[in-house]
């Protein structure tokens, strides 16, 4: 047998294993997945049975891209509202520029009203920043930097700026939830949702750590808004 057809044939057999490792990956994170959606009491499924592409089009992270597919979907009610967490992959580019990127996100959807802020860490490695940029919307302005992260500013209602008299409060809040995780995310505050966002969606840990960061931050949320109520009636009487 020849040079060739022994490259031949280690190429297939490369190819052949390439393959069955990922299937195997595949077949382990969704079982992981199942496993911690029945852990938390929530609900998984495998596919996209819900259109979330349409039901979060508003974040802009949903709208980058082309060819976009969701999937991987762990649903259910907590304390602070319903929880949705799940895979967005999507292209940049095309041809042999084409990139493909995926995020692990979890939306908690609450009955508060909040400003509209997204805030990333502050990684200028080559590539890191262009990869959070797909959270933010054109029109956002970069507002403030604190520390290891970075803070842009949408438009604020006057529903969401009453609710939150000092501007650095929500941003504050975040800090603190986002300190101690291990892993990188981005969150988004948006209306009534508070998203997180993780482009490194390989495990079910990064699902559990992207709903507690929400579930966490909606918690002081809370007690923000319940500090704020009890002062307001405090001082009328």
């Amino acid at each position: 047998m020849g040079i060739v057809q022994w490259a031949l044939l280690i190429a297939v057999a490369l190819a052949g294993l390439t393959g069955a490792a990922s299937v195997h990956h595949q077949r382990r994170f969704r079982r992981d997945m199942a496993r911690l959606a029945r852990r938390l009491k929530l609900h998984y499924t495998p596919e996209d049975r819900l259109d979330l592409l349409a039901r979060f089009d508003e974040l802009p992270l949903v709208r980058q891209g082309h060819n976009r597919r969701t999937g991987h979907v762990i649903t259910g009610a907590t304390p602070y509202g319903s929880v949705t967490c799940f895979r967005l992959a999507y292209e940049i580019g095309s041809g042999g520029l084409r990139e493909v990127r995926q995020w692990m996100l979890a939306v908690l959807e609450t009955e508060c009203d909040l400003p509209f802020l997204v805030l990333t860490p502050a990684d200028d490695r080559d590539g890191a920043t262009d990869v959070w940029s797909d959270l933010v919307s054109e029109d956002a302005t970069e507002w403030t930097q604190q520390g290891p992260t970075r803070v842009w500013r949408h438009v604020l209602d006057d529903t969401a700026t009453a609710a939150w008299p000092s501007g650095c409060a929500p941003v504050e809040r975040t800090l603190a939830v986002l300190a101690d995780k291990p892993t990188a995310f981005g969150l988004v505050l948006q209306g009534s949702r508070i998203a997180a966002c993780s482009p490194t969606p390989g495990a079910a840990g990064i699902a559990e750590a992207a709903m507690d960061v929400v579930i966490e931050y909606a918690r002081r949320v809370r007690d923000h808004l319940d500090s704020v109520g009890s002062d307001a009636d405090a001082a009328t009487e």
